[in-house]
């Protein structure tokens, strides 16, 4: 079974702080020192709640992430089996699905 990491970004960490800019660069960055990678996968969908946008990032972007320093982890608000049906994937030119 697959497993998601879901990371949210709030309404001030996107419109004042682009911190899911920033985080989408460092992952970007990292995806490509990293050979570019098709097994590791990054989407975004719509959040929910105080989170306007949820990233689910699988296990070996995961692992990816941490080997290359990206601080990520606190972002993590929840694991999941499944990804929404409406995605955008963030590592491979915005293919969605």
């Amino acid at each position: 079974m697959s497993r998601w990491h879901v990371i949210g970004f709030t309404s001030d960490e996107i419109v004042c702080a682009y911190q899911d800019a920033r985080m989408a660069d460092e992952c970007v960055t990292a995806w490509h020192s990293a050979g570019s990678s098709s097994a590791c996968r990054i989407v975004e969908a719509v959040g929910e709640g105080e989170h306007l946008i949820h990233w689910f990032v699988n296990d070996e972007a995961a692992a990816m992430l941490d080997a290359r320093g990206v601080q990520w982890h606190e972002r993590i608000i929840a694991e999941r089996a499944e990804l929404p049906a409406e995605h955008q994937d963030l590592l491979d030119g915005g293919r969605g699905r």
